[in-house]
């Protein structure tokens, strides 16, 4: 539950979401039904999964796109556990 947490979605993402509200307002926003938490999680799940794909594609032309699969599976596995 993030009712006390101040943090960002995502620590390291600069998207409008991340750098101007923390978690306990989004899940405010979402718990009182207002739109514009709709609009707030779109805005970072887009400017994640763009990043996300930039990232895929550099992966791709340098070459090293299994390493780089591996080890964001890792990452994501570490932190869902």
């Amino acid at each position: 539950d993030f009712e006390f947490d101040e943090s960002p979605i995502e620590q390291n993402c600069n998207c409008y979401t991340c750098q101007h509200h923390g978690k306990h307002y989004l899940r405010h926003l979402y718990k009182s039904s207002e739109l514009v938490s709709n609009s707030l999680l779109t805005i970072h799940n887009l400017h994640f999964f763009a990043r996300f794909m930039e990232d895929i594609r550099t992966a791709i032309i340098e070459q090293r796109f299994r390493q780089f699969s591996e080890d964001w599976l890792a990452n994501y596995r570490s932190k869902v556990s």
